[in-house]
């Protein structure tokens, strides 16, 4: 009796180990069964060295990380770190984020992020992958493979604010409030004063820094100077700062022109009467780029790593925003058409990336 239950004892054990596969064999997806949920999701970790509430290129950047949350909920775990401004903890930050072994950093190239990235961080971290958006596509730094830049080419944006701008002036005098001379900010620049003398050789251009793009009292200041001038339409490109150039233009009723996202649609409900003053926006498309990036890291990862790729109006990278409902139809309908011709090449818009520094001062004092 014990024999014969010692036999079928031995028949159950080989029995059920048939069943299971054996001890240690993983059991193989069947024909079209999804496995991914066995992957880890890639880790992306997005730091921006200013924070939200700029209305602009920072909260489309944020934007972007709730669109790649939506897309990717099971498949990619991202973060979002803001340095609210504090240059002390930029480096810090960065590291941090590095040392938490993600795969991919999206971070925007200003600030001195891009030398901190490209010449300091991703040597340090040759696993991780970064992307440098907003790069000057001049920029040097990038070195290594493990570093990809992506440049706007936000002159062509500027090129259509610029005509509008001298398309709606009455006194033949426009405004241009910057945060800073830098590489990125003498694209727009450029862009702008191209755009305002394709429209009226003649036109007057009114140029300010603020020195940063924070200080938004000093913005507004000097937009009311500017407008105390003669300016009856104001560009501003300068961050958070700038706000306070649409603050001057709506207490003096001139038209402005924002940056970076559609400034009338984000005072739309909070400042009904700025929003309506605020004829278009130059706009970078932070949001749609961020999440390009991560789908492009996805989904074959062609990103330039070791290089910088420039996008403008054809790959939608940036674009003017819609035009306030008081312009005319017909300055409407000229900006279009102008927009087509760059599309289509046949306006080919000067570059600061491109020329020298004499040929940019050149620029401004073409317009003085």
């Amino acid at each position: 009796m014990k024999k014969t239950l010692a036999i079928l004892l031995v028949i159950a054990m080989l029995v059920g180990l048939t069943a299971c596969g054996g001890a240690n064999e993983e059991k193989a997806p069947s024909a079209g069964e999804n496995n991914t949920q066995a992957a880890d999701p890639l880790k992306v970790a997005v730091i921006v060295p200013q924070k939200r509430g700029d209305l602009g290129f920072t909260d489309s950047v944020y934007n972007g990380v709730e669109q790649v949350m939506e897309k990717y909920p099971d498949t990619v775990d991202i973060t979002f770190t803001e340095c609210a401004g504090d240059s002390s903890k930029f480096e810090s930050t960065i590291y941090d984020t590095c040392d938490q072994g993600p795969d991919l950093i999206i971070t925007p190239a200003g600030s001195g992020f891009a030398d901190l990235i490209a010449t300091k961080a991703a040597r340090d971290y040759p696993d991780v992958k970064f992307v440098l958006v907003d790069c000057s596509a001049a920029y040097e730094g990038i070195t290594t493979d493990n570093v990809a830049g992506i440049a706007y080419k936000q002159n062509e944006a500027t090129f259509l604010t610029g005509a509008l701008a001298a398309l709606l002036s009455e006194s033949g005098t426009i405004g241009y409030v910057a945060g800073m001379s830098n590489a990125v900010i003498n694209d727009f620049t450029v862009g702008y004063i191209q755009g305002a003398q394709y429209i009226n050789p003649d036109i007057k251009i009114l140029i300010s820094y603020i020195g940063d793009f924070l200080d938004s009292a000093k913005a507004k200041e000097l937009a009311a100077t500017q407008i105390g001038l003669g300016a009856d339409v104001v560009q501003q490109v300068a961050g958070t700062a700038g706000l306070g150039v649409l603050d001057a233009a709506k207490e003096a009723s001139v038209w402005s022109l924002g940056v970076d996202a559609d400034q009338a649609a984000a005072y739309a409900e909070s400042n009904p009467e700025m929003s309506a003053l605020i004829a278009s926006s130059a706009m970078k498309n932070g949001a749609s780029l961020l999440l390009s990036i991560v789908d492009r890291f996805l989904n074959g990862n062609d990103l330039p790593w070791g290089s910088i790729e420039s996008q403008g109006l054809v790959e939608g990278a940036v674009e003017i925003a819609p035009l306030a409902e008081n312009v005319p139809d017909d300055v409407e309908s000229q900006i279009l058409e102008l927009q087509e011709k760059v599309i289509s090449g046949e306006i080919e818009v000067e570059s600061a990336f491109t020329i020298s520094e004499e040929e940019f001062n050149a620029y401004v004092e073409s317009c003085q």
